[in-house]
């Protein structure tokens, strides 16, 4: 017999809502960390979605990451809600009830199995947005602690790209001097 998964993969980016939860559920005998995170989403200029979504997160190494990280913001005086993360995971359907559909309630969760933290202004990198024109930059630090980043724009016009990109960029690499850190070369 083949493998009888279908595929149930989802990513969404956004910035931590709540602090996290730590609990234990006895019936499913596991740790669990909640996160609540907001997604910005821009279907037309001066129109904003804010989406909500919850995630619970199983892995122990994951659960030690978010707390440690945690930890690290509270040290550093840095509020933890507006952490700009990515989750990758699958969808999962909690029901609460017998039966089927209508006489049972559901609800959509995301199982986080692997989560990144994100560049924003709080932890050194730079995130910014001005109704659906925006520059966006994500960094992260490889294993041998060299720092590797990328950036995106989107604006109006390509001279207003580059003006805005080129001052990103320089932001960037100004707090990847400060903070004596190297730049891992780029590849392609």
């Amino acid at each position: 017999m083949g493998n009888r998964n279908y595929e149930n993969s989802i990513t969404v980016e956004g910035n931590i809502f709540y602090d996290p939860d730590f609990y234990f559920i006895e019936h499913e005998g596991k740790d669990i960390c909640k996160l609540t995170i907001a997604n910005n989403f821009y279907p037309a200029e001066n129109e904003k979605e804010v989406n909500y979504f919850i995630v619970r997160i199983y892995s122990k190494k994951l659960i030690n990451m978010v707390k440690k990280d945690m930890k690290e913001a509270a040290e550093s005086g840095i509020n933890y809600k507006g952490r700009r993360v990515r989750v990758i995971g699958r969808l999962r359907q909690i029901r609460e009830g017998e039966g089927n559909p209508p006489d049972i309630k559901s609800r959509i969760i995301i199982v986080g199995e692997r989560l990144e933290f994100l560049a924003n202004k709080l932890n050194g990198g730079l995130f910014m947005e001005q109704s659906n024109k925006r520059v966006r930059i994500n960094v992260s630090t490889t294993a041998k602690g060299l720092v590797q980043w990328g950036a995106t724009a989107e604006f109006e016009t390509v001279e207003e790209t580059k003006v805005n990109l080129a001052e990103a960029i320089k932001a960037v690499r100004e707090v990847i001097r400060e903070q004596g850190l190297k730049e891992a070369e780029a590849t392609s």
